[in-house]
């Protein structure tokens, strides 16, 4: 039973340096959008290009890395690929002043952190809850990860333009005819050393739970191909695509609507920036909030929690273009906290649905194959956002977009986030699941 596992206080620093982790994977995620405006004037480029070589191409390789990424974290555990993930951004983000001299060395930039760098973060996030959290806890700090992904790009909106007058004083001693973006890009090697450092000391800390595999190959292929057949798995993939869709399109564009000539609002960097931090402070109350309403208000019941603020989120993303929405920055800022509440509930959501539902034995290949399509699926969204504006030069149709698949996702979430009964056996006879061929954890 689950009650019998010792599970050590170390699990809460453990639980910390996750949290960090989620920080630098927002930082680097979104990184590049308050900087998509001066990429767009440097180059001669619409915003929607800047879109797919900046925030595209890394969702891309980032959904790679995660597929090729979940079956090293079933080998060799998820703390360790964390910690190699955290050295591999530090390289790229040192990287970032050196190669972005055009949109394609941008692109490809973008490529490699997601291949080598962030991308790998994503794929031990369901272990982790699994292995060093009891059932109970699972929810909670799944839910503080993503409100520490908001936190990152809080933190990044926050810094990246008084980052930008420094470096401006610093190369030119006023204002340079190129802004120093690149600089402020690079940036992002700071969290990421903080979280190498945090995830070299996790190493030393003992697992909870231990998932044995000398001697059960063909167990393991066993349930991981009983898990393909699930017409469930396939679903949280979609829905996993659907939020990471959601999230991208509002933290990659909606600085673009704020600072751009109309379509876009035209407000200033310095007004549009703080604004911004809106959405991550919604983010954040609900990241903190999800564990307490999953198990107080929705009685425990994922399917009916992540229907319920898809369904949400796009309503209130469609919101941003109402007459109250752009009647004064107050009101903005209230809508900006609205959207970001609701919209960061559905991958913290699905992602505990798995964590809860799969042996430990498989969790890292199934969530490798869910996320990595998920990513897949996020940047397809994200990416027609942007076309959607270039195409119909309006904000209000790219946000019509966002709404329908808010639509969609809280469809699916109904019809099939039901517990996958083909493995009830492990969540009744072990505390995380059984291993393969039939021992305990």
């Amino acid at each position: 039973m689950e009650n019998a596992v010792a599970y050590p206080k170390f699990r809460i620093f453990v639980g910390i340096a996750a949290t960090i982790a989620w920080i630098n994977i927002g930082w680097i995620i979104v990184g590049f959008a308050p900087l998509m405006p001066f990429i767009a004037a440097e180059f001669n480029v619409s915003i929607g290009t800047v879109m797919i070589a900046c925030m595209v191409t890394n969702a891309i390789a980032g959904g790679i890395s995660i597929i090729l990424t979940g079956p090293l974290v079933d080998k060799f555990g998820p703390r360790k690929v964390l910690f190699v993930s955290a050295l591999l951004c530090v390289v790229y983000a040192l990287l970032i002043p050196y190669f972005s001299h055009s949109i394609m060395e941008i692109a490809a930039l973008r490529v490699l952190s997601g291949l080598f760098g962030h991308g790998a973060l994503f794929a031990g996030k369901a272990a982790l809850a699994q292995r060093w959290f009891p059932r109970k806890e699972q929810g909670t700090w799944i839910g503080i990860w993503n409100a520490a992904f908001a936190i990152g790009v809080a933190g990044l909106y926050l810094t990246y333009f008084p980052l930008m007058k420094y470096f401006n004083q610093v190369m030119c001693g006023d204002i340079c005819d190129i802004a120093p973006w690149r600089q402020v890009g690079a940036f992002v090697a700071l969290p990421s050393g903080i979280l190498a450092v945090m995830m070299l000391i996790t190493l030393f800390g003992k697992e909870p739970v231990v998932v044995r595999h000398a001697g059960h190959a063909e167990a393991v292929q066993k349930f991981f191909s009983i898990a393909l057949k699930l017409p469930v798995l396939w679903a949280g993939a979609i829905l996993l695509g659907c939020a990471q869709g959601i999230m991208q399109s509002i933290n990659g564009l909606t600085f673009s609507y704020l600072n751009l000539p109309k379509p876009g609002l035209e407000w200033l960097p310095s007004d549009a920036g703080p604004a911004m931090t809106f959405v991550q402070c919604g983010m954040i109350v609900s990241g903190f909030l999800m564990g307490a309403m999953l198990l107080y208000i929705f009685r425990g019941s994922i399917k009916w929690l992540a229907a319920s603020f898809f369904l949400l989120a796009g309503l209130s993303a469609f919101f941003l273009v109402s007459t109250f929405s752009t009647a004064s920055l107050f009101h903005m800022e209230i809508s900006f906290v609205l959207v970001g509440f609701f919209m960061n509930i559905g991958y913290p959501a699905v992602t505990t649905f798995i964590a809860q539902n799969y042996p430990p034995p498989i969790l890292g290949k199934v969530f490798g194959v869910s996320g990595g399509i998920s990513i897949f699926l996020g940047a397809v969204f994200s990416g027609l956002s942007g076309k959607i504006v270039d195409w119909t030069n309006s904000f209000t149709a790219m946000y019509g977009f966002i709404l329908a698949i808010g639509v969609f996702a809280c469809i699916v979430s109904a019809i099939f986030l039901s517990p996958v009964k083909e493995f009830a056996f492990a969540k009744k006879e072990a505390p995380q699941g059984l291993a393969p061929g039939g021992i305990k954890n």
